[in-house]
């Protein structure tokens, strides 16, 4: 089952001890400030959990060659690279 933006609120406010509220602002606040720095191009990088980058670079699949491709964001989980 996928962990939704409730999910995370309620688990940020009853860790932290914060309300409901203040932890909605929170995470609010981190996607926002994620989002904003994706889309003037910045990567952004979560200790723990993995990055995010904006790329150009793909690969097709049936021939293995290098694409260049409209902006898209990927996410890499932490350890492995693109």
């Amino acid at each position: 089952m996928a962990v939704n933006k409730s999910d995370l609120v309620n688990q940020v406010a009853s860790r932290t001890g914060v309300t409901k509220k203040v932890a909605k602002i929170i995470i609010d606040t981190l996607l926002e400030v994620t989002t904003d720095a994706l889309s003037i191009g910045r990567q952004v990088k979560w200790p723990g959990l993995g990055e995010f980058i904006v790329t150009t670079k793909g690969i097709n699949p049936m021939t293995g060659a290098k694409l260049t491709i409209p902006k898209t964001i990927v996410f890499i989980p932490e350890g492995e690279e693109f």
